[in-house]
């Protein structure tokens, strides 16, 4: 037969003791551990202390979690930023090589058009505009990317669109260029070219591609065709005119006298310096005054209109008398007009065979 358990001998329960979740601590000896001065176990009886609680109630636990979710956030925050930043890198590297090669088609399209057949060129510049408009609408960083370098690609990419889209319009009328219109293409092509530099300055994405210098020079280009065919045209009515007969020759010589003439007055009221020098000998532009034709020169005078009075042969050169209307205008009264006759003296050039004023005084 069993014997019975003593009460002594039964077993005691985690309920009895009166001890909850957070307090189930046991240790590896029966006896009560001693207490240094501020009532703590020693060292020695600390580290034999075994958290009896489910892992998932246990501060390790949750402390571990936590450092592997910062660890995790971080790592995924800098794939994100690694992603997008190599994205935007390939992209801007991919468009600026299509850039590169249309900037080429373009130059080479100009490089081989002659005055008289400008339509390829004209073309090139127009599929070049429409091309730089395409990859600025595409131009837009990627998540956590590198907003920086899509902001300076856009902003080379402005200044590209500003001086290819004056080039294509000087390109579809060439023959009416003035030295003016050039002039402003060369300050457009400056700004274009400082900008792509300091963008491959500051990107090492475009080392292997880059826009040669010939695509900043077209304005130069336009001004040699310009020149040529002005020198073509020249020679033929030279060649013309040497088969007049002189009475024709005479006729002919006054209305380029009184074409001269005319343009150069037309220059000066426009306010033009380079286009006045065109219609003058060397000796006369170099005695002009220019200061005149300054825009703080006639800022409460200034020439509106004018009027061929006569023109008559003198020798081999011709005196035409020309009316001049000015308007004077002031802050305090209307404005006012009233008309100055200057006498121009028209001579040809030996060389050229162009007429040119070669001086100017009042009647």
């Amino acid at each position: 037969m069993s014997k019975s358990k003593s009460p002594d001998d039964q077993p005691i329960l985690e309920d009895q003791l009166g001890l909850g979740d957070d307090e189930v601590l046991v240790q590896d000896k029966a006896e009560t551990p001693e207490v240094d001065e501020l009532g703590l176990p020693p060292e020695t009886e600390k580290k034999k202390m075994v958290d009896l609680r489910p892992w998932y109630k246990q501060p390790k636990t949750w402390a571990k979690v936590a450092g592997g979710a910062v660890v995790l956030g971080l790592l995924t925050t800098g794939g994100l930023i690694w992603y997008g930043r190599s994205q935007d890198a390939q992209t801007v590297s991919d468009q600026w090589q299509v850039v590169g090669e249309s900037a080429e088609r373009t130059t080479s399209e100009v490089s081989r058009s002659s005055y008289d057949s400008f339509d390829s060129a004209h073309q090139a510049l127009v599929d070049m505009s429409n091309k730089l408009d395409d990859i600025r609408s595409k131009n837009k960083a990627h998540f956590l990317g590198d907003a920086k370098l899509i902001e300076s690609f856009d902003n080379v990419l402005g200044s590209l669109k500003t001086y290819t889209d004056q080039a294509k319009d000087q390109a579809n009328n060439i023959g009416r260029l003035s030295t003016s219109d050039l002039d402003s293409l060369k300050s457009s092509s400056t700004a274009a070219k400082l900008a792509v530099e300091d963008f491959q300055k500051s990107s090492s994405l475009t080392k292997s591609t880059s826009i040669t210098g010939d695509f900043f020079l077209l304005n130069e280009r336009f001004e040699r065709l310009i020149k040529a065919h002005t020198d073509a045209e020249d020679t033929k009515k030279a060649a013309a005119d040497a088969a007049l007969s002189k009475e024709e020759q005479a006729k002919q010589d006054k209305a380029d006298a009184e074409e001269a003439a005319s343009r150069w007055t037309q220059a000066y009221i426009a306010g033009s310096v380079a286009d006045m020098k065109k219609y003058m000998t060397a000796p006369f532009a170099k005695e002009y005054d220019f200061t005149q034709v300054t825009a703080s020169w006639r800022s409460t005078n200034y020439p509106k209109t004018y009027r061929r009075v006569s023109t008559d042969k003198k020798s081999d050169s011709y005196e035409i008398v020309e009316t001049v209307t000015f308007i004077t205008k002031s802050d305090y009264t209307a404005e006012n007009s009233y008309t100055t006759t200057y006498v121009f003296l028209i001579t040809q050039d030996a060389t050229s065979k162009k007429w040119l004023i070669n001086s100017q005084r009042y009647q």
